[in-house]
């Protein structure tokens, strides 16, 4: 090899080596990302979209090995482009239901997917109750409500390195967005053009409309913003808000109207809701003032960055309700989580407040014994009896059955009483709770067999076995069970829904008339039948029968019938008291008394009479006779000058007598045959009823009402109202023991009688022995007239014997 030769290979190295080398360090300090290929992209397009400019596809084909041309790209195809220029000017973070997106100079919109990139000139779209949220570069971020349709811009600096200082341009054509700068970011802003003026967001929340009149409204809650319109701007303030028409310019701000208030100051609510069904829930608030709308929203996340529920109600609406559906089957199904509610009021000008204090809502899955089951009503509907487990964080909730105080939710709740009962959950601490209604339904067995007898070890018998619930509905009831006795328990077949059968065997040997069949289950039994066995033939035994004749009843002794008077007062307006049930009997008495005359003595008189009586009519009629055969003065003053008192003569008739009241009329005379000392001597006529009214076996209670007319036969004429109320209280056999008060009233008279009251209360102590009858006897006059017409006091002793009646 010649030198020249060697000089020339070296200086095509060295060449080489100098020229290329730096090109290849700068390719390594190139940075590199991926983009996604877009229906209708074109290396051309891409190039126009990422350099600005569409002949540098170039730098596309030289990052990525595509083949000859013309490529051919596939939606979804990714691509290495240089990181520098490659930034989208947004992307879509979240999006609910309807949205869609449409590339510059495409016809078609496609449907929108989460992280998809967002370039200049690219339309964005929400349809009905739906949602999306849209991130630039430098973190701000706008929120796109229903029937919004917006347009990216992107950026106004033309510098890659002032991308994340410059301003984000979209525009809205109609709907509402809502967004606003990151923290990060407070230099730049978010300009967003509308028909009918512009608006420079320079604050992390705000709000801008275009509603169908393609007005403008905007609302801001933190920060400010600048409007423009018609050659003028007006600076937006923190909670203020304006609007501009089209063709107008911006309004004079105004202070956006109060956020609703929620109602028993709620904080967190607790939403238990049976596995696989739909439920509901509701959250009430407070009237707001200059409210002529609200917007309602319910979010999973707090800082509702992805909202599911986005609605507008009328200002008369006070509540929120919301179905969920724990399965996940329905459009608005809930799973388990939390959830945040809040709810922001809308005035006259659609100027909207801030959102009201944030509601936690969790949904807890209630976890079931059994397959609970919705009625029309909406209450859960189960048959027999129902377990709810409690979730694993239940230190966090309290329940209450049946508007009872509220305990914690630690330990299952155990329903097995047939009917309605109300559960109430609630966050320990909260006042706002939930509520659910649980039906349990009675269960009703029945028991069908033939009625032939069972044979011993004869032929087995089919039984079927039918289980409905109140509503006479197919049920399956848990541990169902059906037991002989004797026999023991019986093996079940299914059949279909409430329907079984078991085969009850023959008996082995005769242990009874029946054989007894129950049917339980794990709540109690349900039915019971018998089934009848023929007894197998015995041996014929004669048995003579030895019948016992019952000894003879003992007679019973004698039995007073009548209510015996008390005491006899001396007076001539008074009388002894008779009982209501005529008897036959004869006796002596002997009674001490006090006695006024006419000239104001007390003479004490010793009296000593025969009485008796006789009951005709089987207990009908009954006469009675009192003959005072001695009365002496003791103070030795001839007080009867024949030896004999007044003799007393009377008749009485029973004319109701029923098992424990007796009415009878009665008629008494009394003759002046005595010679004691006294003013006039009259007779006495005696009309009156006496009634008796038997209360206990032993208790027995008394009236007489008596009115009493004396005459002399000549001008004088007295007139008394005569009473009596007394009561026998029979505790022992042999003892009675009676109290009676004693009323005179004297209507008319001579001697000052007229208008006199007396009122006396007299007792007596009784002991019997069968048809003898001895007592002690006493009475008192309590007043000044009972003194005057019936005597001061009395004691006595009295011995009767009674006989049958004819």
């Amino acid at each position: 090899m010649n030198i020249e030769h060697f000089l020339f290979r070296l200086s095509v190295a060295l060449f080489v080596l100098f020229h290329f080398a730096p090109q290849a360090d700068a390719q390594k300090k190139v940075g590199l990302r991926w983009y996604t290929v877009q229906p209708g992209d074109s290396c051309w397009s891409i190039a126009q979209k990422l350099f600005g400019n569409p002949r540098k596809y170039t730098i596309i084909h030289k990052y990525n090995k595509l083949g000859p041309e013309p490529h051919i790209l596939k939606p979804g195809q990714r691509l290495r482009v240089p990181g520098d220029m490659a930034l989208p000017d947004a992307r879509l973070v979240w999006l609910r239901r309807k949205v869609r997106a449409r590339p510059p100079r495409s016809l078609d919109w496609l449907n929108a997917k989460r992280d998809m990139e967002l370039w200049k000139l690219y339309q964005v779209s929400t349809g009905r109750s739906s949602a999306a949220r849209i991130q630039f570069e430098d973190r701000s971020a706008l929120r796109m409500r229903e029937h919004a349709l917006l347009v990216i811009y992107g950026r106004s600096a033309s510098s890659s390195k002032l991308k994340r200082r410059a301003r984000s341009k979209i525009v809205v054509k109609q709907g509402v967005v809502r967004g606003g700068l990151a923290s990060l970011y407070k230099n730049a802003g978010i300009t967003v053009n509308t028909p009918s003026g512009k608006v420079e967001i320079k604050g992390k929340e705000a709000q801008v409309e275009v509603d169908k009149k393609q007005t403008s409204i905007v609302s801001v809650y933190q920060g400010t913003a600048d409007v423009s319109a018609k050659g003028k701007t007006v600076r937006v303030p923190q909670e203020f808000g304006t609007f501009v028409k089209q063709g107008k310019k911006p309004a004079k701000p105004r202070p956006l109207p109060k956020a609703p208030v929620w109602k028993h100051n709620k904080k967190r609510l607790v939403v238990f809701l049976p596995k696989g069904y739909r439920e509901t829930f509701r959250v009430y608030w407070k009237p707001a003032k200059r409210a002529a709308r609200y917007r309602v929203e319910l979010s999973m996340d707090k800082r509702f960055s992805s909202v599911i529920v986005d609605a507008i109600v009328g200002a008369g609406v006070r509540g929120m309700k919301m179905e969920q559906d724990l399965g996940g089957k329905k459009p608005l199904g809930f799973r388990k989580g939390r959830y945040f509610a809040r709810v922001a009021t809308i005035d006259e000008d659609k100027l909207e407040s801030k959102p009201s204090r944030v509601l936690e809502i969790q949904v807890v899955p209630l976890r079931a014994s059994r397959r609970l089951k919705r009625n029309a009503k909406g209450a859960y509907e189960v048959v027999g009896l129902l377990k709810l487990d409690p979730p694993s964080s239940s230190r966090e909730y309290e329940f209450s059955h049946n508007q009872k105080s509220f305990v914690p939710y630690t330990s299952p709740i155990r329903l097995s009483r047939p009917g309605k009962h109300n559960l109430r959950f609630r966050v320990k601490g909260e006042q706002a709770s939930s509520s659910m209604d649980v039906r349990i339904l009675r269960l009703k067995g029945q028991l069908k067999a033939s009625s032939t007898p069972m044979k011993v070890k004869g032929a087995a018998k089919k039984i079927t076995i039918t289980v409905t619930d109140e509503d006479k509905k197919p049920a399956i009831p848990a541990g169902l069970d059906l037991h002989a006795y004797p026999g023991g328990k019986l093996a079940l077949t299914y059949q279909r829904a409430g329907v079984y059968t078991a085969t009850l065997p023959a008996p082995k040997s005769y242990h009874g008339e029946k054989i007894f069949l129950r049917l339980s289950w794990s709540g109690g039994d349900l039915a019971n039948t018998s089934i009848p066995v023929l007894a197998p033939p015995k041996p014929r035994v004669v048995i003579r029968r030895v019948v016992k004749r019952p000894p003879p009843p003992r007679p019973k002794g004698y039995e007073w019938p009548e209510f015996p008077s008390t005491t006899e007062w001396s007076g001539a307006g008074s009388g002894p008291s008779r009982g209501a049930i005529p008897a036959t009997f004869f006796g002596i008495s002997s009674a001490l008394t006090e006695s006024r005359r006419f000239d104001d003595a007390r003479p004490l008189y010793f009296r000593f009479a025969f009485r008796g009586g006789v009951a005709l009519l089987k207990g009908k009629l009954g006469l009675d006779l009192d003959v005072p055969w001695l009365q002496i003065n003791t103070a030795g003053e001839s007080a009867n000058l024949s030896k004999l008192g007044d003799i007393r003569l009377g008749a009485r008739f029973v004319a109701l007598q029923m098992e424990k009241v007796v009415l009878t009329p009665s008629l008494r005379f009394t003759f002046p045959t005595g010679g004691f000392v006294r003013s006039r001597r009259d007779l006495l006529v005696e009309p009156g009823v006496l009634f008796e009214w038997k209360v206990l076996s032993w208790l027995r209670v008394n009236t007489n009402q008596v009115l009493m007319l004396g005459t002399d036969f000549g001008d004088n004429l007295s007139l008394f109202y005569v009473s009596s109320y007394g009561v026998e209280a029979r505790f022992l056999k042999f003892v009675s023991v009676a109290l009676e008060l004693d009323m005179s009233i004297g209507l008319t008279g001579p001697d000052n009688v007229g208008g006199q009251f007396g009122l006396g209360l007299s007792s007596a102590v009784r002991l019997h022995f069968d048809r003898l009858r001895v007592g002690v006897v006493g009475g008192v006059g309590l007043t000044d007239g009972a003194r005057m017409i019936m005597g001061g006091y009395t004691v006595g002793i009295t011995l009767d014997v009674g006989f049958k009646g004819l």
